[in-house]
């Protein structure tokens, strides 16, 4: 009974949570952070305004090269996260694309879509997740994040959190 109502939770929340694949508002993020044994699984979306100051196609060479210094640096991910050094966690994976889309008629907006996969030698350390992205792009104000413990089978607990620029550290209580 206790999974069905965990279960039960989780789903209302991924359907009515500000982390959702759809919402896109400028300066707040979102992320998706997954821990099953010794992986760590991060998601990330950020508006392109946020991070270069403009969501459209480059124009100009200054706005290429704009893109492209940007998406150099999401994809160094001591730019973006910091997981709890005790935890020994090594980079695994990381991909970043850009999803475009129109919100209203010829308004074109932009988001980074950022995968971080970590494998972790001491798991039971990783206390804790610092958002370094804040200090990076200072046009980003909040990140909304869901994390959530796995287990054999499914979901075994999650959380929901706002960090902000004063806040960018999220802490990791494993029950």
């Amino acid at each position: 009974m206790k999974n069905l109502v965990l279960g039960i939770a989780v789903l209302c929340f991924t359907l009515t949570s500000k982390v959702d694949d759809s919402h896109h508002v400028h300066g707040r993020g979102q992320a998706r952070i997954k821990i099953t044994g010794d992986k760590v699984a991060i998601k990330l979306k950020l508006p392109v305004h946020n991070i270069i100051g403009f969501e459209r196609q480059p124009k100009s060479k200054a706005q290429r090269q704009e893109l492209v210094k940007a998406e150099a640096m999401l994809l160094q991910v001591d730019n973006v996260v910091k997981l709890a050094p005790i935890s020994e966690c090594e980079l695994a994976s990381k991909k970043l694309t850009v999803k475009r889309f129109k919100k209203k008629k010829n308004h074109e907006h932009a988001d980074f879509m950022l995968s971080y996969k970590f494998r972790c030698l001491r798991p039971s350390e990783l206390n804790e997740i610092q958002f370094v992205v804040f200090d990076r792009f200072v046009k980003l104000q909040n990140i909304d994040v869901l994390l959530s413990y796995g287990a054999k089978g499914g979901t075994k607990s999650a959380k929901t959190e706002e960090l902000t620029r004063q806040r960018d550290t999220l802490q990791i209580v494993k029950s």
